[in-house]
C-alpha cells in the first residue's frame, strides 16, 4: 500500500516539474543522479560488508 502511494506522490511530482520548463527538467535530472549515485554507493558498501 505504501509503494501505491510512492507512486502516486511521484506521479504528481513529475507534472509538477514538467510544467516548469528548463527548470523542471533540471530539479528532475538532479533528482535521478542523485539517486543512482545514492545506490551505487549503497551497493558498495554492502560489498564490503559482505568480503569482510
Amino acid at each position: 500500500m505504501f509503494l501505491l502511494f510512492l507512486m502516486a506522490v511521484s506521479t504528481l511530482i513529475g507534472f509538477v516539474l514538467l510544467g516548469m520548463d528548463q527548470l523542471g527538467m533540471v530539479i528532475g535530472f538532479g533528482m535521478i543522479l542523485g539517486c543512482l549515485i545514492r545506490g551505487i554507493y549503497l551497493l558498495k558498501e554492502i560489498l564490503a560488508r559482505l568480503e569482510e
